[in-house]
């Protein structure tokens, strides 16, 4: 509400005239608020986005570690490839080629038709098969040389046997050894004395006298077990005349072929 006029009115010669402006002079005019810029957050406080007046923030830090990850996991993967094709390598190719091959071999001289001295004091031939590991392999682990079965030709009667030959020398006798690369060790495969005759040498001896052998012409079917080789299975020749002329001429009347080679 207007009030009353306290004071009477001024002439006209005392009101002063208004202050020429410019013509490129504006009017008073309120602009538009500016956005503020605050201090600039540093790389662990903001990493990506708009935050009040923050513009885009790029985190070197975030970038590089996830780039170290990447790298990291590339290296990881590589190494896994890289691991996983030795295995195979090894598998398919080094562990083949170096698993034992055993042979089993027999010669009738040198070493194997031998006369020993027996616990009673007489003297007994024996002959001894060898058991053989091609160089350059692995040691073969627990060779066993089993007797499968004794065949007699003249009727084909036929034996089972199931039992291990034990090795030469052992005492007391063993059934299970080691052939290293490049060698060989002997087996007890028979033996004939003047008062025993011709007996595989089993262990233990199989009962109802299956492991003796009368005169006349057999097949011994021998097989040659190992842990890290293959089964070997060989036929063994073997006749007799039923004589014991002494160890002089002993192996004119008990004849021991090669072993021939199953599969």
């Amino acid at each position: 509400m207007r009030g009353l006029a306290e004071r009477p009115s001024e002439l006209a010669a005392e009101v002063g005239g208004g202050e020429v402006r410019g013509a490129r002079e504006r009017r008073h005019v309120e602009r538009f608020a500016e956005a503020c810029v605050d201090d600039v957050l540093r790389a662990q406080q903001v990493s990506f986005g708009r935050d009040g007046c923050h513009g885009f923030q790029v985190n070197l830090a975030v970038i590089l570690g996830s780039a170290v990850d990447t790298w990291a996991t590339v290296a990881v993967a590589i190494g896994t490839i890289g691991a996983v094709a030795y295995a195979l390598f090894r598998d398919l190719v080094v562990t083949p080629r170096r698993r034992p091959k055993l042979e089993l071999r027999f010669d009738r001289g040198g070493n194997d038709q031998v006369i020993v001295e027996t616990d009673e004091g007489s003297q007994a031939a024996y002959a001894r098969l060898r058991v053989a590991n091609r160089g350059g392999r692995d040691t073969a682990d627990d060779v066993v040389v089993m007797v499968t079965e004794l065949r007699r030709l003249e009727n084909s009667e036929t034996r089972p046997i199931g039992l291990p030959l034990a090795w030469s020398g052992s005492r007391p006798p063993l059934t299970v050894a080691s052939v290293h690369p490049g060698s060989e060790r002997h087996v007890d495969l028979l033996h004939l004395s003047e008062a025993v005759p011709v007996q595989l040498d089993l262990n233990p001896q199989p009962t109802g006298g299956r492991g003796v052998l009368e005169a006349g012409a057999y097949e011994i079917s021998v097989e040659v077990r190992a842990r890290n080789a293959d089964a070997i299975c060989y036929s063994v020749p073997v006749s007799w005349d039923g004589k014991w002329p002494g160890t002089s001429s002993v192996w004119d009347h008990l004849l021991v072929d090669p072993p021939r080679k199953v599969r």
